[in-house]
């Protein structure tokens, strides 16, 4: 067999220190590019996040890699956080890897409080966006700021109109109706107290947000697609019960393209933006027919307190 090698063959002889240098210079350029090796703090209200040993990985096939570790120093579960991302080179200026000349911006999903995870940007909860395909880059130093985030936010709300109640009831001579409220949609059930039907206009059915714009809404049954078209009434038979939705037609949105879909906009937000919707108030203007009248309902109603 032959030997092969610099440092092994049948006569030994004097190494190439040139030779020992290329050597090392091809081993050190195939490893990752480790950047700062120490501790980066991005501070929240909320407490702070920390990332380590952040490194700048080159790949053979496919976008480079930012690889590390962060740690969620809150106790809070975030569902979503980001962050922008600026990296610098040996030189001191910044290197321009994203799209358009604009920081990297890096989006973590579920990050539990007082835990780490990490850092790569395919399958591990998380993607870049604005990163480019250059493979010259090699930053020395990095600057984390925090973009936005969530984490879960539970609202207590009460009704203030036609009759103030912290259950979401009301009731009068013709209907009983209480609502569930969430973050996502508005639930309610009615039922018809009197010996005739009641119809239900959705087309005349509004709701009125934090801020006082008034919305077309949709109910259950209806496609996405038909959102905007008229909707045929539904009729509540006598003394029966009857359970629905309203959900505001234009918080239904379509994004196209490989990952795109349908998306629908909560009514309240998550944590921290939780909090300004504190004692804000909020309406369904609900109209039926009642014997062949109309009645306008008016329920309004007001968030007391938002727990995070």
């Amino acid at each position: 067999m032959k030997d092969i090698g610099l440092f092994y063959s049948r006569q030994v002889q004097p190494i190439c220190a040139a030779c020992i240098i290329v050597v090392l210079i091809s081993i050190l350029t195939s490893l990752p590019v480790n950047a700062d090796t120490e501790t980066i703090r991005v501070p929240v209200n909320e407490g702070e996040f920390l990332f380590k040993d952040l490194r700048w990985e080159k790949e053979r096939y496919g976008l480079p890699k930012l690889q590390g570790t962060i740690y969620n120093n809150t106790d809070k579960d975030w569902q979503i956080v980001e962050f922008d991302i600026l990296m610098y080179g040996k030189d001191g200026e910044l290197i321009k890897a994203g799209i358009l000349d604009k920081p990297l911006r890096i989006h973590m999903f579920d990050l539990k409080g007082k835990s780490d995870k990490p850092l790569g940007i395919t399958g591990r909860g998380e993607y870049v966006t604005g990163l480019s395909t250059r493979e010259d880059v090699e930053p020395v130093r990095f600057e984390i700021a925090f973009h936005d985030g969530s984490y879960p936010a539970t609202y207590m709300v009460s009704m203030v109109k036609p009759k103030a109640n912290k259950d979401l009831v009301y009731e009068d001579a013709n209907i009983k109706i209480s609502f569930n409220i969430s973050k996502k949609q508005i639930q309610f059930d009615i039922k018809n107290k009197t010996d005739d039907p009641i119809k239900i206009d959705w087309n005349q059915i509004s709701y009125v947000d934090v801020l006082g714009n008034s919305h077309r809404v949709m109910h259950k049954g209806v496609k996405f697609n038909d959102r905007e078209n008229p909707q045929p009434p539904s009729t509540i038979p006598p003394t029966a019960n009857m359970s629905d939705i309203v959900y505001p037609t234009d918080y239904v949105s379509y994004t196209s393209g490989k990952y795109g879909g349908w998306n629908e906009q909560d009514l309240f937000p998550e944590a921290p933006k939780a909090k300004l919707y504190k004692g804000k108030k909020f309406s369904v203007f609900m109209p039926l027919e009642i014997k062949g009248k109309t009645k306008n309902y008016f329920f309004g109603f007001k968030i007391n307190d938002v727990i995070f």
